[in-house]
C-alpha cells in the first residue's frame, strides 16, 4: 500500500507538472493564432490563478467525494482543457480550456497528490513528499528536453490533442489503483488517543479492566468533546487509516 500510494502521488504530480510545458507552445501558438505575445501571456497567468483556486478547494471536495471520484474530476478537467482547444483551435477555447479547466484540474490533482502523501507512514512521509514535489517539477524539464523539437514542428491543436488524451489515459490508470476509502480528518483519529493524565475533575474511562475504552470514554479522558472531533477540518488522512 505504501509503495502504491507513493507511485500514484508521483504520477499524478508528474501529469499536473505539464503546467511548465507552456513555453514550448508559445511560438507555435503565436504563429497559428496570430495573437500578440501579450494576449498569450494572459493564458498561463490565468492557469496559475485557477491552479491556486483548485488547491484552495481540494480539501473540501476530498471530504465530500471518494478518492476515485475526485481523481476523475481532477484528470477530467486537466484533459478536457487540452481537448477543448484541440477541437476548436481558437483563442477563446485556449483561454477557457488551458487557462481555466486545465489550471483548475492541475490544482485539484496537486492536492490529490498531497493527500496521498499524508497517508504514508510517518517514517517515509517526508521522503514521499519530496519525491512527489520533485515529480511535479521534473516532468516539465524532461518533456521539454524530449519533445521541444516535435512540438515546434507540429500544429498546436495536434499537440494539445495528444497531451489531452495522454492526461485522460494517465488519469484512468491512477484512478483504477486508488483506494476506495473516503477522506477522514486526522483530528478525529487524534481525539481517540487517551491522554497520559485525565483533567482535574474528569472521571476516567468506565470500561471494564482489560477492555478497550469506547470513543466517548476516550474523549472524556482527554477532555475533548465529540463536537470538537466532528468539527475537525477534513482532507488530512491519519497514518492508521490505511
Amino acid at each position: 500500500m505504501t509503495l502504491r500510494l507513493l507511485i500514484l502521488a508521483c504520477l499524478t504530480n508528474a501529469v499536473m507538472g505539464l503546467l511548465y510545458v507552456w513555453s514550448l507552445f508559445l511560438l507555435p501558438l503565436e504563429a497559428a493564432l496570430g495573437a500578440p505575445r501579450s494576449a498569450l501571456s494572459l493564458i498561463p497567468a490565468l492557469a496559475l490563478v485557477t491552479f491556486t483556486l483548485g488547491m484552495m478547494v481540494h480539501d473540501r471536495l476530498l471530504a465530500a467525494l471518494r478518492f476515485r471520484a475526485f481523481s476523475l474530476l481532477a484528470f477530467g478537467f486537466a484533459g478536457a482543457g487540452h481537448l477543448l482547444f484541440a477541437f476548436d483551435g481558437g483563442y477563446a477555447a485556449l483561454l477557457t480550456g488551458y487557462g481555466m479547466l486545465f489550471g483548475l484540474g492541475a490544482g485539484l490533482g496537486y492536492g490529490l497528490a498531497l493527500a496521498l502523501v499524508t497517508r504514508l507512514p510517518t517514517r517515509v512521509r517526508s521522503l514521499g513528499l519530496g519525491l512527489a514535489m520533485a515529480a511535479f517539477a521534473i516532468s516539465g524539464v524532461v518533456l521539454s528536453g524530449l519533445f521541444a523539437q516535435p512540438i515546434r514542428e507540429t500544429d498546436p491543436t495536434a499537440g494539445f490533442l495528444i497531451i489531452g488524451l495522454a492526461i485522460l489515459a494517465a488519469g484512468s490508470g491512477v484512478t483504477a489503483f486508488l483506494p476506495t476509502q473516503p477522506a477522514r480528518p486526522m483530528a478525529v483519529q487524534e481525539c481517540a488517543r487517551p491522554a497520559a493524565k485525565p483533567r482535574r475533575g474528569v472521571r476516567g474511562p468506565t470500561a471494564a479492566p482489560g477492555q478497550p475504552a469506547s470513543p466517548d470514554d476516550r474523549n472524556r479522558w482527554t477532555g475533548r468533546s465529540a463536537a470538537r472531533c466532528r468539527s475537525a477540518r477534513p482532507g488530512v488522512f491519519p497514518e492508521a487509516y490505511q
